[in-house]
């Protein structure tokens, strides 16, 4: 017992002789252990604070996204010559915001597209065709959440069912088929409560990216330098003009 004792006493003397005689080596590695635990610790700090950053900023894009309004494009129809033969004569679009309040409004505006559709010769053909002014009272309402938007043009609704649609079944037939449809496009332009602004796009009520909506206007307003049909010249065989020389084209260029 007493000899492990002498043994662990001669050791420990020996440690600390060995630690007199080497303190510089020694101080040098104490030295770089510290510093190497503090590049550690401030390596984690560092991702720590990024981290948090990034939580951070997600929240924000997170919150923003939350507080937008909410746009909704609907149509109704009305009856406003009080003519029993006709009703909804007048086809009324209007936005509302069901969702968070903006900033502001800068503007909403709405077109018509028509879609005429011709089967001949075993093809099939899509014309669109932009119908100027088709609601041509457009007005802003003083609000920035219910509705905020209407547009109308009273009797379009009559001029469109009775110069195209009636007139487009009527000249159906067992070789050529017709169908003729419309949409809306609608653009709108806000700014949101964090003063950033926004541009949404929307065909009826199903929301598109700019490119679509632009390259579907584009595609309306092909023919308008060449013809012209508003709401309050609406004509078949305007339309049928407009048709004829789209199918040349189309079959050209195959």
């Amino acid at each position: 017992m007493k000899r492990t004792t002498s043994n662990i006493c001669n050791s420990f003397k020996r440690f600390i002789t060995l630690i007199r005689e080497n303190k510089d080596v020694i101080s040098i590695i104490i030295s770089f252990c510290v510093g190497v635990a503090s590049i550690i610790v401030g390596c984690a700090t560092i991702s720590i604070s990024n981290r948090q950053a990034y939580i951070a900023e997600e929240q924000l894009v997170l919150q923003e996204k939350l507080e937008q309004p909410v746009f909704i494009i609907k149509e109704d129809y009305i009856d406003t010559d009080n003519d029993s033969r006709t009703h909804y004569d007048t086809e009324v679009i209007k936005v509302y915001n069901d969702g968070a309040i903006p900033k502001s409004i800068k503007c909403i505006t709405t077109e018509k597209i028509l879609r005429f559709e011709i089967h001949r010769d075993c093809k099939h053909y899509e014309l669109l065709l932009h119908i100027p002014a088709f609601y041509r009272i457009q007005s802003r309402i003083n609000s920035l959440t219910g509705e905020v938007f209407t547009g109308f043009y009273r009797g379009n609704n009559a001029e469109y069912y009775e110069k195209l649609y009636v007139k487009t079944l009527e000249k159906t037939n067992n070789n050529e088929h017709y169908f003729i449809s419309s949409f809306t496009l609608t653009h709108i332009d806000y700014i949101d409560k964090f003063d950033n602004s926004h541009s949404l796009y929307f065909n009826d009520n199903n929301q598109i990216t700019e490119v679509e909506f632009k390259s579907t206007y584009q595609l309306s307003t092909q023919y308008e330098t060449q013809f012209f049909m508003d709401i309050d010249n609406l004509s078949y065989d305007e339309l049928m003009k407009i048709a004829e020389v789209f199918i040349k084209e189309q079959n050209d260029n195959i």
